[in-house]
């Protein structure tokens, strides 16, 4: 899901940042990082003049140099200095230098979306200010303008620029733009939460993984990332892209969602929860998106409790069925879905369980 609130985009995409849980080993001597997952396509290259190349998993990466993630993409990294990096879609990371015992770790997000946990000092730059972290969960989405924001789970960060600095406490988020002072924004605050509520839209790309989509749809995926709906529509009526069952109605959704229609989409993904087992759990996340921008929170849970009988384990379904009791201030039946949720391997759940801890808190 994204928003047209920058509040909303901050503590849902915080939610949604899916990778797995970054291992214990270090990264080998040298190194400034090493890349432990990656779903999708990334790309790296050791210095800002060199070409972009490939990124592999395992891979292991010079201090200064720039990762990126394409569409229906995430990867994870771990640092030398042992803090955890996960970068969602459409995100540029340059890894600028490791902590030595007089400077922290500095990293530089030109765009996108990025999540860490850390319990070391660390300076995360964007086009805009620079948190300045010691020890704490955060999550940072930067804009093509380079515009902030700068959501704290636990801990606190001093984010600050030349105009000014301000300090942000877990429940609290603050944005800054280029050339402005940083604001605070307390996402506790009643009429935060109906601004949130009220500004929700759905991103079916936010479901859709380029390693989970069949092969036959893959040029359909793709059309959709560039937001050619016309080449998307073609990619899906070739007899191979026919052939693969409700993937090419959950495509076609997408493609309705993201042109506009989104009664035919409900309909389309209605029919595929209604009568087809098995569905992946794509149809049942994009579904409950729609069900929640249209303010159908009790269905919205009803459709992701059937997705969860059919696939029980699926982190993302339950990522998502926390995110709509804290939606609705049900937080005790948040706290159970996350209970189910602890051998799940994902950052979405740990995140959504320190979203239910800033909320209980506040």
């Amino acid at each position: 899901m994204q928003s047209g609130s920058l509040v909303l985009s901050g503590v849902l995409s915080v939610l949604l940042v899916l990778a797995p849980q970054v291992g214990h080993a270090t990264v080998a001597a040298g190194s400034a990082a090493q890349i432990v997952s990656l779903h999708g396509s990334g790309e790296q290259r050791a210095t800002d003049g060199d070409p972009w190349s490939a990124a592999t998993t395992s891979q292991l990466l010079p201090g200064g140099a720039f990762l990126r993630t394409l569409c229906a993409s995430k990867m994870a990294l771990r640092l030398a200095d042992d803090t955890q990096v996960r970068l969602n879609q459409n995100s540029v990371l340059q890894v600028k230098k490791i902590a030595t015992e007089a400077e922290p770790t500095t990293l530089l997000l030109s765009l996108g979306r990025a999540w860490a946990q850390t319990n070391r000092r660390l300076n995360l730059e964007t086009p805009a200010a620079t948190a300045g972290i010691r020890g704490t969960n955060w999550e940072l989405d930067v804009d093509a303008n380079g515009k902030t924001l700068l959501t704290v789970l636990s801990g606190s960060v001093e984010f600050f620029n030349a105009q000014g600095a301000v300090t942000i406490n877990r429940n609290e988020a603050a944005m800054a733009e280029v050339g402005r002072v940083p604001v605070k924004i307390q996402l506790s605050h009643p009429r935060d939460r109906i601004q949130w509520v009220n500004a929700l839209t759905a991103d079916p790309l936010r479901h859709l993984f380029v390693d989970q989509v069949p092969s036959a749809l893959r040029p359909a995926l793709d059309a959709l990332c560039k937001s050619d709906l016309t080449g998307s529509a073609a990619a899906l009526r070739t007899p191979a892209a026919t052939e693969t069952g409700p993937w090419v109605a959950i495509l076609s959704s997408a493609q309705a969602i993201l042109g506009g229609e989104t009664a035919l989409a409900r309909r389309l993904l209605a029919s595929l929860v209604d009568a087809v087992q098995g569905v992946p759990p794509a149809a049942y996340l994009m579904l409950s998106d729609l069900q929640m921008v249209d303010g159908e929170f009790d269905a919205a849970v009803n459709t992701l409790v059937i997705g969860l009988n059919r696939w029980p384990n699926d982190p993302d379904l339950l990522a998502q069925l926390a995110r709509v009791n804290l939606l609705t201030d049900r937080f005790d039946e948040s706290a159970k879905v996350l209970e189910r949720a602890h051998s799940a391997d994902t950052a979405s759940v740990l995140l959504a369980q320190g979203e239910l801890a800033t909320q209980q808190s506040s």
